[in-house]
């Protein structure tokens, strides 16, 4: 949630297009490669979900993903991971080049994530805890 929270500053939406996009092309939801209604609304039924419930979490994960996304491009190798890399005496370089700049997506979103929860106001409800 606190990549959800922190969108609106970034400047991160989510179009009711992209929206319903994403929950026509979800498998789910199809009927011989077509979105169906009728699916739609009875696995919503079944699972006790409403629309709005439904679409509300769809859109959180395309904001968490455009904004993880965001977010990891920020990420470089540094030269100390770049000259490790070229010192390795391997086939698949492109493949390890991969692997590290995911590895440092990855510590970099968690980096963002850490550093907007500092800034949050977190207020405990000392009632609530038993």
């Amino acid at each position: 949630m606190v990549l959800v929270n922190a969108a609106p500053k970034a400047g991160i939406t989510v179009t009711e297009e992209e929206l319903q996009e994403a929950i026509i092309n979800t498998p789910y939801f199809q009927r011989n490669g077509v979105f169906d209604p009728e699916i739609y609304k009875r696995a919503l039924k079944l699972n006790r979900l409403t629309t709005q419930s439904f679409e509300n979490t769809v859109r959180n994960d395309l904001i968490i993903s455009k904004m993880s996304n965001l977010i990891g491009e920020t990420a470089e190798l540094s030269s100390e991971e770049l000259q490790i890399l070229e010192s390795m005496n391997v086939e698949n370089k492109d493949q390890l080049r991969s692997i590290f700049r995911s590895s440092k997506s990855s510590q970099t979103i968690q980096a963002y994530i850490e550093s907007i929860k500092r800034q949050m106001d977190i207020t405990i409800n000392k009632d609530l805890i038993s």
